[in-house]
């Protein structure tokens, strides 16, 4: 059955660059390469009102729903992956002390609404001018979340809303990635509340960007393969600059005769050839910094919106054994294994034969 990219609501939370670098996969499956553009998209091209997905809750941790990796273990490696690029670390820091506590919280309080504020980071390091709230509830082995974008929100707006839902308030933003909360009050309510406290964008963004994805499907399937083939950069910007152009079609914004409206589907490798797609594409400005640049680690971003079922026909040997403590993954790990964290590096170091 062919998969239907739409979203039931909106956000993705962790892991894209300070836009999104097609190195960061090398070891990642086809599906995780397609389901974070798609999320790259929502947000920083087509800035989506909010986003439903899911994490995994094992053994009192919140893990990656499709490798099983520790959400923990992620923001750990994006901490080192910032220091050794020479840039500040003070949010994944906090950010991993809050994906702590919110896993021993789940523990105490399975039944409670997981309340979770990022406010935007600072202006001249690239951040945007909005955050996010995020909520979520326990299903079984399932931490359902979901993420609404706030616009233009200051410390102010945050400590007001937080007082009136957890009797807290905090004086940076790092304070508040560092205090997830799950509370006792029903989610629906803290969602109303959230959206009656914080301005925050038409559902009309969802639409447009639901219309968009069904017309970049091919290209985006498209994409891992030329990622793979060594093409991904060029790749990225066609896709990107596409999405733009459909983003101002719909919006009324653009006039002229756009070649992938009037056909029903234009191959990536094709539109790479023309040159108003191949360019770099504007930057922007968004949770991670700005859009077009290095990989930036947040844990709120990369994470899957609920998009539908994984891709079909995945094959065991796409999976991930660690050769050192026989740990079976059932999807991506990254660049370390889940369980002995025994990195790639470390591995061929010791006279293994590497991934390629």
């Amino acid at each position: 059955m062919e998969r239907e990219y739409q979203v039931i609501g909106n956000k993705r939370g962790e892991n894209l660059p300070q836009a999104f670098n097609v190195e960061f996969y090398e070891w990642a499956s086809d599906q995780q390469i397609i389901d974070d553009m798609v999320s790259y998209l929502g947000e920083y091209r087509f800035e989506v009102s909010d986003f439903q997905y899911e994490l995994g809750f094992r053994a009192g941790e919140i893990v990656d729903p499709v490798s099983g990796e520790s959400m923990a273990l992620k923001s750990k490696r994006a901490i080192r992956e910032r220091e050794e690029q020479g840039l500040d670390t003070s949010r994944e820091e906090a950010e991993y002390l809050g994906m702590r506590s919110l896993g021993r919280q789940l523990i105490e309080n399975p039944t409670g609404t997981v309340v979770w504020f990022s406010p935007t980071g600072p202006k001249e390091l690239g951040y945007g001018d909005y955050g996010f709230g995020f909520t979520g509830k326990l299903d079984g082995e399932k931490l359902k979340m979901t993420a609404i974008r706030l616009e233009d929100p200051n410390i102010a707006d945050f400590n007001k809303a937080s007082r009136s839902l957890t009797g807290e308030e905090y004086d940076d933003a790092e304070g508040y990635l560092r205090n997830p909360r799950v509370i006792d009050v029903d989610e629906d309510k803290v969602n109303e509340f959230i959206h009656g406290n914080f301005e925050i964008k038409s559902a009309k963004s969802r639409e447009i960007f639901e219309a968009s994805i069904r017309k970049l499907k091919r290209a985006i399937e498209e994409f891992p393969r030329l990622v793979r083939e060594g093409r991904g950069g060029i790749a990225r910007n066609a896709i990107e600059n596409m999405a733009i152009e459909l983003r101002r079609r719909l919006e009324g914004e653009e006039n002229e005769n756009v070649v992938y409206l009037d056909h029903k589907e234009l191959e990536l490798s094709e539109a790479m050839k023309e040159s108003r797609y191949n360019q770099a594409p504007p930057p922007t400005k968004g949770s991670c910094g700005l859009g077009g640049g290095l990989q930036s680690p947040n844990i709120f971003r990369g994470l899957r919106p609920n998009l539908g079922s994984g891709a079909k026909g995945e094959s065991e040997s796409e999976w991930f054994v660690c050769p050192k403590c026989d740990y079976h993954a059932t999807g991506p790990v990254g660049n370390e294994c889940p369980s002995c964290h025994l990195t790639k590096e470390e591995f061929a170091e010791d006279g293994g034969e590497a991934c390629a």
